[in-house]
């Protein structure tokens, strides 16, 4: 079993993986997420939430700069990656940075690793991040993606899209990507780890998709009521798709759907996880180094 620490578990991308992670390993989080372990806080510097465990963790995931479809990364997320990447460098513990899509801004469908990144003021803090946390930490896994899963705020990108399906209307204009549920990123992930993947890798999902199929087949799973869509602007659509056909020959498994996606928001919000993430639940109070 590894012993797993998620860092911004209190986003879309980080409660949802590490409470997949929680099913088969022992994880901890910054943040409480069911079936965890919460040390210390979000805010608390790397150093001082080591300390507070008894025994390191075996790897780092850093979620709190994960591309979120239909949301963006944290504020202030930069800092916080580089960090971590250097704390884990200085203890010899396995690193992990959950990425984004928004590296690219088109107009090329299915970016690889090696195509041409972006310009935007987006794109370029996106990369950024990717860089420093290289620099501080050379062997770290760099995942690009863009995921979608329930809000531990209740307030994320799926909570606003199921919102939008109803109205017909979306207020950002049109995006074409990749997205995942984060729970199937998750599973990839400790796949990449157990390969022994290190560097830049593209974790999406298998299919390419704009907003508005998104919306009608999310409206259809959900059984909610849906309108025809408009997009908010008359922009060119945002072209965000990852190729990760490298990472599913490194792994030998295949990239998930956007359906198989969609039926896991459903059982979660039938089996109480959407409940349990809103509630925050974790198995025991937050240590203090």
């Amino acid at each position: 079993m590894t012993r797993i620490l998620v860092v911004g578990a209190n986003t879309v991308a980080g409660a949802n993986v590490a409470t997949r992670f929680a099913d088969e390993h022992d994880t901890w989080t910054t943040s409480p997420v069911p079936g965890c372990r919460q040390v210390g806080n979000e805010s608390d510097a790397p150093l001082e939430t080591l300390a507070a465990l008894d025994v390191p963790p075996d790897w780092i995931v850093v979620a709190s700069t994960a591309g979120v479809w239909g949301g963006r990364p944290a504020a202030g997320s930069s800092l916080v990656a580089r960090n971590w990447a250097e704390a884990a460098a200085a203890a010899e513990i396995d690193f992990c940075l959950l990425s984004t899509d928004a590296v690219f801004d088109g107009p090329r469908l299915f970016h690889t690793e090696v195509g041409t990144l972006g310009s935007s003021p987006e794109a370029r803090a996106a990369q950024r991040v990717e860089e420093s946390v290289l620099a501080a930490c050379p062997t770290a896994l760099v995942a690009r993606a863009s995921v979608f899963g329930w809000s531990p705020d209740g307030r994320g990108g799926i909570e606003s899209q199921i919102s939008a399906t109803g109205r017909g209307r979306v207020s950002e204009g049109p995006h074409c990507g990749t997205p995942l549920h984060a729970a199937a990123l998750a599973e990839l992930l400790l796949a990449a780890r157990e390969a022994g993947l290190r560097g830049v890798w593209h974790a999406g999902g298998a299919e390419r998709i704009d907003q508005r199929d998104f919306l009608r087949r999310l409206a259809v799973a959900m059984e909610t009521a849906w309108k025809p869509w408009t997009a908010a602007t008359e922009d060119a659509p945002r072209e965000t798709s990852l190729c990760s056909t490298r990472l599913a020959a490194a792994i030998d498994r295949s990239l998930p759907m956007i359906d198989e996606g969609l039926r896991r928001l459903v059982e979660e919000d039938e089996n109480g996880t959407r409940e349990a993430l809103l509630a925050g639940a974790s198995v025991h109070e937050p240590l203090v180094a």
